[in-house]
């Protein structure tokens, strides 16, 4: 079944500002100018370490457009943009079925014999860094 997820809105304007707000992100406002297939990022009021602009390849795809890191030094902005694909908030998105298979115990005593080596990905914990002074 198809579902609407808003996590974010992003606005940018025709005038060259744009605003982003969400769920859980600091608000972000500013100014854009793009260049080609690239686009420059710049807050107004910006938090510490936000102060100079973010460049980013932007990429179209239909109604889809997406953000790709070039230079950012303002973490919750290249947080926020590198990588991610936004679309218009009236379309939705199909999400795939998942579907849960239960494991018994004597199932997976069954597979952990077929295996021939160990599980690569063992966790071990890390223990705490005692601070120097």
């Amino acid at each position: 079944p198809a579902r609407k997820l808003t996590v974010a809105l992003p606005e940018f304007e025709a005038s060259g500002s744009f605003k982003l707000e969400g769920t859980g992100w600091p608000a972000l406002k500013g100014n854009w100018k793009s260049n080609g297939a690239e686009v420059e990022l710049a807050l107004l009021d910006p938090p510490k370490g936000c102060d100079k602009p973010g460049r980013y390849r932007v990429r179209v795809t239909g109604k889809q457009v997406g953000f790709a890191l070039i230079a950012d030094e303002c973490t919750p902005r290249r947080m926020i943009l590198d990588g991610s694909a936004w679309r218009p908030a009236s379309e939705t998105q199909a999400i795939p079925e998942r579907r849960i298979v239960l494991t018994t115990k004597a199932s997976a005593a069954s597979s952990a014999r077929r295996m021939t080596r160990p599980c690569p990905s063992v966790w071990t914990p890390v223990p705490k860094a005692t601070p120097h002074r």
